[in-house]
């Protein structure tokens, strides 16, 4: 009896210590608000809340939609299908403001993705998010860009 009893303990000892812990999600900045997400970058990105101040494009938000409304080249695929929609790009704004790691998220397709991740790419430089200790970080930010034939 003594040996089921240590057997079963063993099992539930080894069982408990194989369990992970969960991670916590990184800060995903989307157009202005903050929102957690799950992201795989191998440098970790620190939580909105743990910002002082959320990176920004200079001139803010209508800054980027006169950049992309500028610098959007309606791929001929896409016009030839008639494909329309909105293309989301991750992206990382680094401690000096340059734009890396563009990744498309949610794509429609077209060669429209492949020209959202190249007016990402070619972004000025974005004033970087700013931590409690005020310093600049490194964040992520994801932003949709709409391909609309109208």
């Amino acid at each position: 009896m003594k040996r089921i009893i240590t057997l079963i303990a063993l099992c539930v000892g080894f069982t408990a210590l194989a369990q992970q812990r969960a991670k916590s999600p990184d800060a995903v900045v989307q157009s202005g608000s903050s929102q957690k997400v799950k992201d795989s970058t191998q440098q970790k990105a620190p939580d909105a809340a743990a910002l002082q101040m959320l990176p920004e494009f200079p001139g803010g938000q209508p800054a980027i939609e006169q950049y992309i409304k500028a610098n959007l080249k309606y791929p001929e695929q896409a016009k030839k299908d008639n494909i329309q929609g909105r293309v989301g790009v991750r992206f990382v704004i680094n401690k000096d403001g340059s734009v890396g790691e563009a990744k498309v998220m949610k794509g429609i397709g077209g060669g429209c993705d492949e020209e959202a991740l190249r007016l990402i790419k070619n972004m000025p430089k974005w004033n970087p998010g700013i931590n409690n200790m005020g310093l600049p970080v490194k964040t992520v930010y994801a932003l949709p860009i709409t391909f609309s034939l109208k």
